[in-house]
């Protein structure tokens, strides 16, 4: 893990964001870039070279998942971008009437538009290596997506999170899924991964599941919706299941009541070995 809010010592960075580095296969792939520029000072403590990444996917079109793409551009001159072609969007956040920008950073079209690949359905980018879009929302979205806007046709709406991608690696016949926020939900996101999928067994899930932690418990879910999420995760049979970031420690701490074992943290600074 090269960037989450939480770290395994205090030699690394921290910051409200997230970016794995994933070595699969010939293949080094950056998944998000977190807020800013840090997860490229942790990458080089943890002895990874950013020039040498051969491709970085953003997850979806909020600021904590592409805001260091810039640094990272600059930096590296070989790796393309993968990207909801919806991500060139205005996005916003509202909190107690402050309206806030959360879109990903307008240099980054200006100056780095030719490295970008942006996606319009699921895509292929080998035989054990996809990205899939097109979530279908069959199941309720987390109320912390309640303050997230977008901007479609001049009008300002409701975030619609047409802009989030799942990556999904086939590891010897079992998938590991990476997400990044789940703001279209975890049981969307693994039925959607089930159906282009259908009978493959899941060895991993890794992201972060969008229960934030919100004062006055504004947006906050119950305690029963959150150990009955914990409890459907159990239901679909995953080896292993890794939360970070947006998940929220009270959101963590009840699903690991419920998950026991299945559940653990992924800290900036951990290495998983599949």
């Amino acid at each position: 893990m090269l960037l989450d809010n939480r770290r395994v010592n205090n030699t690394f960075h921290v910051e409200h964001g997230l970016s794995i580095y994933i070595e699969f296969q010939d293949k080094k792939i950056v998944f998000d870039t977190g807020k800013s520029g840090l997860f490229i000072e942790n990458a080089a403590k943890m002895g990874i070279n950013i020039a040498d990444i051969d491709m970085a996917i953003i997850s979806h079109a909020h600021k904590d998942h592409s805001g260091g793409l810039y640094n990272f551009l600059a930096l590296n001159n070989k790796a393309p971008v993968y990207m909801s072609a919806n991500a060139t969007r205005d996005y916003y956040s509202e909190f107690l009437f402050i309206k806030k920008d959360i879109g990903v950073p307008k240099e980054v079209f200006a100056q780095f538009n030719n490295r970008i690949v942006f996606i319009n359905e699921s895509v292929a980018m080998n035989d054990n290596i996809c990205l899939l879009s097109a979530i279908t929302q069959d199941y309720p979205l987390a109320n912390s997506n309640k303050n997230l806007m977008t901007v479609i046709d001049g009008k300002v709406i409701a975030d619609t999170f047409d802009h989030e991608l799942v990556l999904v690696v086939n590891d010897n016949g079992k998938l590991v899924i990476f997400t990044g926020c789940c703001h279209n939900g975890i049981d969307n996101i693994i039925q959607r991964v089930r159906e282009h999928f259908p009978g493959t067994a899941i060895e991993l899930l890794i992201g972060g599941f969008h229960l934030m932690d919100f004062p006055r418990n504004i947006y906050q879910e119950s305690s029963e919706h959150i150990k009955q999420l914990g409890e459907r995760l159990i239901s679909y049979e995953i080896d292993k299941v890794y939360t970070c970031h947006c998940t929220g420690n009270r959101a963590f701490g009840l699903l690991k009541e419920v998950m026991g074992d299945k559940l653990d943290y992924f800290y900036t600074g951990m290495e998983l070995q599949l």
